[in-house]
């Protein structure tokens, strides 16, 4: 029978193929083309049930570097080409079998990961019976929590598995760490569609590796079988059955006309290119991905191939962030210090930037800057000074503040005081409304990278609940801020992995500084550009 439903797939193939005499042959009775007839063996080789919603894994903002890498393969980490059968399987096989063993080889571990298990492992409410289909974040999420086992524990032996039933074995040394969304379109999800451009595709390929895909097919891409870019498709498969996950596994600036990228499918090596395709890069951004994600084993940091620290550097400053409270005319007061716990001193001549920021949970693309402390020599010496004229070096700051902080001391101090409090308005929404959701607050010393510094985890605190939970906001109003705030570094735990770390949130901001972005982003409240100093020395 296995033998059969093979067979029965390579002829759907050769048909397609000989497209003008499969049509003839191939009509309904007003002389229409029955697609569910040609394509019904194919679509039982989809499975992603691609739903729109509201993701509850981090948003990051696109990577904007410029990508001078005319290009890259990673095809040399994966398993040979799978074959998912008959079977709506394709999600546990592009992040199981495909990109989990990939990221095991980039570690040195021989690892295969069985999409058979992974399936098994996957709540039976978050799939459909008869492998009819699954989502990407059930998939990842088993990874996290559970593992998969090897291929040859739990092998797909002669193109067969019991789909419904088995309870998946898991093994806890090939858990998967964080995994991201990095780029999805408004056919996915309407909340802030972003990422989708080949910069950001290609940068991520290059820093993060690997990045599981869906994509809604035609039936150019169900026949193809060459190695020439596909840069246009027919629309004639449609709905929710129509939806693909697979890898994109590299990218080729001088294929096709544009460049293209290579992705990589679960169709077994007859099809395509020895199982692979090339995808036009505009094709791809416009027309065949709506979703793409990346992930990274336990003890890798997704992102992390910027170096934050400076060799031989002997700087070191660190944020203390102490309350956040409401005034009685509305506004708000954080009162905070900047200590230099380094052994060189941090002169203002530096240029660098305290900045209070804003963030909804998991979305860091809807962020908000509260306020930007800028330390200067451009203003007085030893004193604050409002920027409302705008200063040469960065007009964007709110305040300026002149003062070099020695070995052991801090900001404050150096001003006679023990803190400095800073008065603000949490702002509206990008629609001019209220907010209200859930948010996170963070604090972060020189978020610009303009101090050589030997560590950088300590410069960014984050505020949140009682117990690490998000700042609730209803109606501009912070509803659960503790009188006394904690110490955190990073929103990352085992629980939950797929939070931000204080490096990625840094990393962030270093970009968009380099890039302007970050700059158009500060807030311009107008109580901070009319003359009015909003901190003090306390």
């Amino acid at each position: 029978m296995n033998i059969i439903r093979s067979f029965k797939r390579k002829i759907a193939i050769f048909m397609l193929a000989l497209t003008p005499l499969f049509f003839m042959t191939s009509c309904d009775e007003d002389g229409k083309i029955d697609w569910d007839q040609i394509l019904s063996i194919f679509l039982q080789m989809l499975g992603w049930n691609k739903s729109p919603s509201d993701t509850e894994i981090p948003i990051d903002p696109p990577l904007t570097d410029d990508v001078t890498q005319p290009a890259i393969s990673l095809e040399r980490y994966f398993p040979p080409i799978g074959d998912q059968g008959r079977f709506g399987t394709c999600v546990t096989w592009a992040t199981g079998y495909a990109m989990k063993t990939a990221l095991n080889n980039i570690d040195g571990e021989n690892f295969v990961t069985s999409p058979v298990d992974l399936w098994h492992l996957i709540s039976t409410s978050k799939k459909s019976t008869k492998c009819n289909g699954t989502n990407f974040e059930p998939a990842f999420d088993a990874l996290q929590s559970r593992g998969a086992a090897r291929m040859s524990d739990v092998p797909f032996t002669n193109s067969t598995m019991t789909c419904d039933g088995p309870t998946g074995q898991g093994n806890s040394t090939n858990r998967l760490g964080q995994y991201r969304i990095i780029a999805f379109t408004a056919e996915l999800s309407s909340v802030n569609p972003t990422g989708m451009t080949v910069e950001n595709l290609k940068g991520h390929l290059i820093k993060n590796g690997p990045i599981a895909i869906g994509a809604r097919l035609g039936e150019r891409f169900m026949k193809w079988n060459n190695s020439s870019v596909i840069s246009s498709d027919t629309e004639k498969v449609q709905g929710q059955h129509a939806y693909h996950a697979m890898v994109l596994v590299g990218f080729d600036d001088s294929r096709g006309v544009n460049g293209a990228f290579r992705v990589r499918n679960s169709w077994g090596p007859t099809w395509g290119d020895d199982g692979s395709i090339w995808v036009d890069y505009n094709f791809f951004i416009t027309k065949f991905c709506f979703g793409a994600w990346i992930a990274a084993n336990p003890g890798n940091t997704l992102r992390a191939s910027e170096s934050l620290r400076a060799a031989g550097s002997t700087n070191d400053l660190e944020m203390e962030v102490l309350k956040d409270y409401e005034t009685a005319d509305g506004s708000r007061v954080v009162e905070y210090n900047v200590r230099n716990i380094g052994l060189g001193t941090i002169s203002a001549d530096k240029n660098w930037s305290a900045v209070y920021l804003l963030f909804r949970k998991n979305r860091l693309t809807e962020k908000y800057i509260l306020f930007q402390d800028f330390y200067s020599n451009e203003g007085a010496s030893g004193q604050i000074s409002s920027n409302s004229a705008g200063f040469a070096v960065f007009p964007s700051g709110n305040t300026i503040t002149n003062v070099n902080i020695a070995p052991g001391s801090s900001a404050a101090e150096a001003m006679g005081g023990t803190r400095f409090a800073f008065e603000y308005r949490l702002p509206l929404d990008k629609n001019g409304d209220k907010l209200n959701g859930d948010f996170y607050m963070v604090l972060v010393a020189d978020a610009f990278g303009n101090v050589d510094e030997m560590d950088k985890e300590n410069n960014i605190s984050f505020l949140t609940g009682e117990t690490g939970e998000p700042i609730r906001i209803v109606n501009g109003k912070i509803t659960n801020i503790p009188t006394q705030l904690k110490d955190i570094r990073t929103l990352v735990s085992e629980s939950t992995p797929n939070n931000y770390s204080g490096i990625e949130i840094l990393q962030t901001l270093q970009r968009q500084f380099k890039n302007g972005s970050l700059t158009r982003s500060v807030q311009q409240e107008g109580g901070l550009r009319s003359g009015k100093v909003a901190k003090q020395v306390k």
